[in-house]
């Protein structure tokens, strides 16, 4: 792999003989990093620290190209525009078969912008939040969202920093998969702990992620005692007792959580002696 610390420009990405083609990670700039790791046909472009996918990777045996910055405002420098100017006027992406764009947090803006340098691309955005960074150059706007073949979001609606970066990329063309009720503050700790990072990334991949593959992936959790915990106290917060009630007796009798029936019973007294009725549990 070439390697370089300090900052350089790109001028070509051609590579006339991929037999030739060669890693390389080098230092476009104070604070930024690049590094391209062939390994299969596949691309995976990422925004950020690669750790939280790391197992992924390696299992799929997915090529990268990691561009990784303290914050999103270094990624908007000169430097790094040259670098996207040369990928997008080179041949570097038409050497794989398939590209996912993977921006996470604060950088969800920037890897929307960049993302048009691989047109038709899917693009999957985890967790944003703050203001969506952009360049003049390369902007997150509709028209650059509308040359990626699809744009998905997910987040926890649950956070408002995050939900309203969400809705921001939503009004630019991108479709949005809620994830409620987490386990931890992070969304992307949460799908590593459920253990469905890798069939998340791989749907992606595939062109066969949607709100309802996204949903199945999710019913992993129903049976972690981190996330009913979560759910329930969420639903005690919003005095939603008839929904509480429902999802006790749901927990209860379907999962065999005793503790959960119990609150149920409880909850269902309570209620009939207010004179509200839960509906009954769907055939």
């Amino acid at each position: 792999m070439n390697s370089v610390t300090d900052p350089v420009v790109f001028d070509d990405f051609d590579s006339p003989d991929p037999d030739e083609a060669q890693d390389f990670s080098y230092s476009l700039c104070a604070d930024v990093h690049v590094a391209l790791q062939r390994a299969g046909a596949d691309l995976l472009i990422c925004f950020g620290d690669t750790a939280p996918f790391d197992h992924v990777i390696d299992e799929l045996e997915w090529s990268v190209l990691n561009v990784t910055s303290p914050s999103a405002d270094v990624l908007t420098r000169d430097e790094v525009v040259g670098f996207f100017d040369a990928m997008a006027d080179g041949t570097l992406i038409d050497e794989f078969d398939r590209v996912l764009v993977l921006g996470t947090g604060e950088l969800a803006g920037v890897a929307l912008g960049y993302s048009v340098c691989a047109p038709m691309a899917r693009v999957l955005i985890l967790a944003p939040r703050g203001p969506l960074t952009d360049t003049e150059r390369f902007p997150p706007s509709a028209a650059t969202l509308a040359a990626a073949e699809r744009v998905q979001v997910i987040y926890d609606p649950m956070d408002d920093d995050s939900a309203t970066t969400a809705r921001a990329i939503s009004e630019r063309g991108a479709d949005l998969l809620p994830m409620r009720f987490g386990e931890s503050t992070g969304v992307v700790t949460d799908l590593n702990r459920l253990d469905v990072m890798e069939t998340l990334l791989e749907d992606a991949m595939d062109r066969q992620l949607s709100r309802l593959s996204f949903f199945r992936i999710l019913r992993a959790r129903r049976t972690r005692g981190p996330y009913l915990r979560r759910l329930n106290a969420r639903l005690i917060q919003s005095d939603r007792a008839v929904l509480r009630a429902m999802t006790l007796r749901h927990i209860g009798t379907k999962l065999g959580r005793r503790r959960y029936l119990q609150e149920y019973e409880k909850l269902a007294q309570e209620l009939t002696e207010a004179g509200v009725r839960i509906p009954e549990p769907r055939a």
